[in-house]
């Protein structure tokens, strides 16, 4: 990292329980002297700081569908365990802990609250929250690993806007020098996830160079003033949550779908919000107007009974309830939702068709009821 010029923010779990059926209580101290004198070091050098990791890296009882070692635990309980742990980190560094990554990258709203009652500034984990609008806590999530940076710079990325942030999170099975497997969710897929440290420093040489980045210690954000608000995390959820970005209902343009490994500043993830949904409508309204003319006129050309054309409705709403039924069960997708649209708009032009009687229209003349068909 010296030759970069990099700082890395280290998550340090502070204490050590032999099983998590140990007490709290009697967790010890879990860094030996070599380790804390490693830790010192480099913290005079400059080239890191440190973040509080939870606080024995044990998942609790009470979290729900999910491992965490904070979530569920009541407010008191967390703010004890961060206090303990922050107190203890610092006493033995003596350098000031003010940012907090949480184990499992889990937590919830209690140990926000925790977190500030300590006076801890900064939290870092997914981008899913959870969080509050507006909130006293700053959130720097990370966004990558070190080989997706490593994908990133293979095919291209795209210009940086305003304040983006590329945020790497690091652990020692991320590169094959350390001898380490990743863990079996790193490699669900049939590509390695890991990459080497030398790699890794040509990455960073190549974001410096030619790609224009800087790179910037968490400390330095917190105090250039730079948006890091949960206003700003939430607008980076919203584009990536939302049903067209989730599906991917819109078609593949890099336009259209923001890079997912990039936390946009807030003004430039509004922007890309509204863009989805003018594209949503603009594209699935012109397939409905579409569909519907092309029914309405089609069918117009032909001399069909009101019968008739009750079956064709009939067959159209038919496969429109099949279709939202397999998107029911299967999940809204692109191409399911292209035939739901297509499907709407044919029903909708043929209901058009029959209300504005264009087939044929029954009046009386005197007594002979004679068949009108418009022009």
């Amino acid at each position: 990292m010296d030759r970069v010029g990099a700082k890395l923010l280290v998550a340090v779990i502070p204490f050590h329980r032999s099983s998590n059926s140990a007490r709290v209580e009697e967790a010890e101290f879990g860094l030996d002297e070599e380790r804390i004198a490693i830790l010192k070091t480099y913290i005079e050098r400059d080239v890191i700081e440190v973040a509080l990791h939870g606080y024995s890296h044990w998942p609790n009882p009470y979290a729900v569908g999910r491992q965490s070692e904070f979530a569920g635990l009541s407010y008191p309980e967390q703010r004890d365990l961060i206090r303990r742990g922050k107190s203890e980190l610092e006493d033995r560094l003596g350098h000031p802990i003010l940012a907090f990554v949480p184990p499992y990258n889990t937590y919830d709203l209690n140990t926000v609250a925790a977190l500030r009652s300590v006076d801890i500034r900064l939290l870092s984990a997914g981008i899913d929250g959870p969080f509050e609008v507006p909130s006293e806590m700053l959130f720097l999530p990370g966004t990558m690993i070190p080989r997706v940076l490593t994908d990133m710079l293979s095919d291209g990325l795209p210009p940086m806007l305003d304040e983006g942030l590329l945020v790497v999170t690091i652990h020692s099975y991320d590169f094959t020098d350390s001898g380490e497997s990743p863990p079996d969710y790193r490699n669900g897929g049939k590509q390695s996830t890991q990459v080497t440290l030398e790699q890794f420093e040509r990455d960073i040489k190549e974001m410096q160079g030619k790609r224009g980045g800087k790179i910037v210690s968490y400390s330095m954000l917190l105090n250039s003033g730079i948006d890091l608000s949960s206003q700003r995390l939430r607008a980076n959820y919203q584009i990536r949550r939302t049903l067209l970005a989730r599906n991917a209902l819109l078609p593949r343009a890099s336009w259209i779908y923001p890079v997912g490994q990039f936390y946009y500043t807030a003004r430039s993830a509004r922007e890309f919000f509204v863009k989805q949904h003018c594209v949503a409508l603009v594209f699935y309204g012109g397939l409905f107007l579409i569909a519907a003319t092309t029914a309405f006129s089609v069918l117009r050309s032909f001399d069909f009974s009101e019968r008739q054309l009750r079956i064709a409705r009939l067959a159209a709403g038919t496969l429109f309830g099949l279709v939202f039924a397999r998107a029911a069960i299967s999940g809204l997708y692109i191409k399911t939702a292209i035939a739901a649209t297509l499907l709407a708009g044919a029903f909708f032009g043929l209901h058009v068709l029959r209300h504005k009687a264009v087939f044929s229209q029954r009046v009386t003349v005197g007594d002979v009821n004679v068949s009108v068909r418009p022009k």
